[in-house]
């Protein structure tokens, strides 16, 4: 279960407050990472990839949900000329974004710059993900989230994940707290469903998946609206209403598995495709980012940048990622007027290689770290939002519970990334995690104190269940 927004410190202090909660359940019997946090910008798009490729930007080629790439055109654009497009993968590419379910509309993504064909969601990402691995081998499996555009689970082939649940958050009215906590009701009973032997919709008999969850984002929504206390992330109302409906949405899952008689092989792990900031509400800026474009353009041309992402970093691409001199003059700029545009560093060139290696074709030309708590374009609207470098943003839960843990309720200290959780669960599935190219390419290892030695009993129970699915009618694959 991935919950937008979610900081270690907010299940800490949930667990304070309701010591018998679903997410107490679940540390009591479980490892828990206190120094656990996702690879920024810490957006969703990146962040789901993460959890199921075992690997990070520099190596899926996706920075941002809204992006550019210079190995695309932008939707609508003429495949001819120069590369370099938007690649734009929310609601927009949805037939009818004011619709829950109306379907994703190839005519509205980003055009592939060798085929010129459209640029699907999950053709975007350079690396396979879980869900193909998984229907490799014959394992079932789902996945519920808020657009059309998460379609890039199913990884580049498009055959992965059997049952992908995605009703359009956007379409939801009210468009905000109310709207977001309606959506995240279909996927909680979508997932109620599939527990049941149901496919998503819950109008069809299927298997219980192997792998399934779900992201739940009314956490995100209330802390847009309502934010903290303080600097030590006590609740307002809202976000403790927030956490209650996401504590019970845990409650629930943990019920129907043990009434389906599945709680006794199966690995449950809470966690966060990014956090959010500033958790202090006092740090709170709002800067336009209006003023970004102008400084870049005061120094080079009207045409530049090719893109800014703004939310609480700056992620800017120009025209030409070739043009060091360009990058070196519009970065300059930014540093020269850092104090009005809330910048603490601004990254490009070596700095950026450092981290995000030579994928020249995807990465930003130059980052603009901010000062903590600035949101770009803010105003009044929220209080809160995601997709920095800051600590507010990056840190996350990683919990991981299951029946075969040989010693629940433990804490590691060990700095861990969302990238481990893909591996963990080859490996916890009884499937080998070299199969993650992502995972292969940067080293990603499984998560530490998870007991996997100990899992002997839980990969028979999936072979088992398997091998008698093959033989004939028999119970739905073991889940994981």
């Amino acid at each position: 279960m991935s919950v937008d927004g979610l900081h270690k410190v907010d299940v800490a202090n949930y667990i304070k407050l309701f010591p018998n909660s679903a997410m107490a359940t679940l540390v009591s019997k479980g490892v828990s990472y206190p120094n656990s946090q996702v690879i920024p910008p810490s957006d969703s798009f990146p962040g789901l990839l993460a959890l199921f490729t075992g690997a990070s930007q520099k190596t899926t080629g996706v920075y941002y949900d809204d992006s550019w790439a210079y190995d695309i055109y932008s939707s609508g654009a003429a495949c001819s000329g120069p590369k370099g497009g938007r690649a734009l993968y929310d609601e927009s590419v949805d037939f009818d974004k004011t619709k829950v379910f109306s379907g994703l509309d190839p005519s509205k993504c980003p055009i592939n710059g060798s085929t010129c064909q459209p640029e699907l969601p999950h053709s975007f990402p350079k690396v396979n993900t879980i869900y193909e691995v998984l229907k490799a081998n014959s394992m079932y499996a789902a996945w519920a989230d808020k657009h059309y555009a998460y379609d890039a689970v199913r990884g580049p082939s498009g055959n992965g994940c059997d049952d992908l649940f995605t009703p359009e958050v956007a379409a939801q009215v009210p468009s905000d707290y109310q709207g977001t906590f309606s959506n995240d009701l279909l996927k909680v009973q979508a997932i109620v469903n599939q527990i049941n032997g149901k496919n998503s919709f819950g109008n069809v008999s299927a298997p219980v998946p192997t792998l399934f969850g779900n992201l739940s984002q009314t956490l995100s929504q209330a802390q847009k609206q309502y934010g903290y206390k303080d600097a030590a992330a006590t609740f307002t109302d809202g976000v403790l209403q927030s956490l209650v409906f996401v504590d019970a949405s845990i409650a629930n899952f943990l019920n129907e598995l043990k009434v389906n008689k599945l709680d006794g092989k199966t690995a449950v792990i809470l966690t966060a495709k990014h956090g959010q900031s500033p958790i202090d509400p006092k740090l709170f800026k709002s800067v336009d980012s209006s003023q970004v474009t102008a400084a870049i353009q005061a120094v080079l041309n009207p045409n530049e940048p090719a893109q800014v992402d703004a939310d609480t970093e700056l992620l800017i691409w120009l025209n030409d990622y070739t043009n060091k001199t360009a990058i070196a003059t519009a970065a300059a700029a930014l540093q020269a007027n850092a104090a009005a545009l809330g910048l603490d560093k601004v990254l490009y060139g070596d700095a950026i290689t450092a981290q995000f290696g030579t994928n020249d074709l995807r990465k930003p030309s130059i980052i603009g770290i901010s000062t903590p708590g600035v949101i770009y374009d803010a105003g009044t609207s929220k209080i809160m939002e995601h997709g920095g470098f800051g600590p507010d943003d990056i840190s996350v839960p990683i919990v991981v519970s299951h029946p075969f843990l040989s010693a629940p309720g433990t804490t590691d200290s060990t700095t861990v990334y969302t990238t481990q959780i893909a591996p963990t669960i080859m490996q916890l599935l009884g499937l080998d995690p070299s199969l993650l190219q992502g995972a292969v390419t940067e080293g990603t290892p499984v998560l530490p104190s998870v007991g996997l030695d100990v899992h002997v009993a839980a990969v028979n129970a999936i072979k088992g269940a398997l091998s008698l699915q093959a033989s004939g009618p028999a119970p739905a694959p073991a889940s994981g």
